[in-house]
C-alpha cells in the first residue's frame, strides 16, 4: 500500500514541521492540527486525489503560519521592554544597538570590493537565530550574544586576512565585540533573582 506509506511519511513530516510553532501555540493547537491533517490526507486518498500536491500545499500554508506565529511571539516578547527589569531592558538595548549599526553600516557605508561587504551581516544573522532559539529569555540570550561576539571575531579575522586592513577592521570589530559581550553580561545579570 504505497498510499498508506505516503500518508505515514507525510504525517511524520507534518508533525516535525509543527514543532517549529512557538511552544504555547503548539501545545494549544498542535494535536488538533496534526489530526486534521491526517484526516484530510485519508479523505484525499479515499477520493483518489493526489496526496503530494495537497501535502505540499499544506506544508507551505503551515510554514507561513509558523512564520506569522513566531513573529507574533517575538513581538509579544519584546513587550517585555515595558515590563522587564531595568537590567533586561539595558541588555536588550545594548544588543540591538550594534545590530542596527551593522545593518546601517553595510547598507549606507560599505562599498563593494573594498570592504568585507556582506560579512558585516553575519553576526546579525547569528544574533537573530540565537534570539529566536532563546525566545528572548535572558539565559538563552546570554549564550546567543556570546556566540554573536565570537562570530564577530571570526568574521573580523577572515576580513583582515582577505582585505589586509588590519587596524581599521580590528578597531571596528573590537567595538562591536565589546558591545555584544557587554550585552551578554547584562543578560546574565538579568537571570539572577532580584532582591
Amino acid at each position: 500500500m504505497a498510499s498508506k506509506h505516503s500518508i505515514a511519511r507525510y504525517r511524520n513530516l507534518y508533525a516535525k514541521l509543527l514543532r517549529l510553532y512557538p511552544k504555547p501555540y503548539r501545545e494549544r493547537f498542535g494535536e488538533g492540527m496534526e489530526q486534521t491533517f491526517s484526516d484530510l490526507l485519508r479523505e484525499r486518498r479515499d477520493g483518489a486525489q493526489g496526496l503530494f500536491a495537497f501535502a505540499l500545499w499544506m506544508f507551505a500554508d503551515t510554514s507561513a503560519g509558523i512564520l506569522r506565529e513566531n513573529m507574533t511571539f517575538i513581538q509579544n516578547r519584546l513587550i517585555v521592554w515595558k515590563a522587564g527589569t531595568p537590567v533586561y531592558r539595558a541588555a536588550l538595548a545594548l544588543a540591538l544597538a550594534p545590530a542596527f549599526l551593522l545593518v546601517w553600516f553595510y547598507g549606507a557605508v560599505a562599498e563593494p570590493g573594498d570592504s568585507p561587504g556582506p560579512m558585516f551581516l553575519g553576526p546579525v544573522a547569528v544574533l537573530t537565530i540565537g534570539a529566536l532559539i532563546a525566545r528572548f529569555q535572558p539565559r538563552g540570550m546570554t549564550y546567543a550574544l556570546f556566540a554573536t561576539a565570537l562570530a564577530q571575531g571570526l568574521f573580523a579575522v577572515i576580513a583582515m586576512i582577505s582585505w589586509g586592513q588590519y587596524l581599521e577592521i580590528s578597531i571596528l570589530n573590537g567595538f562591536f565585540i565589546t558591545l555584544w559581550v557587554g550585552s551578554a553580561i547584562l543578560f546574565r545579570r538579568a537571570t539572577r533573582p532580584q532582591a
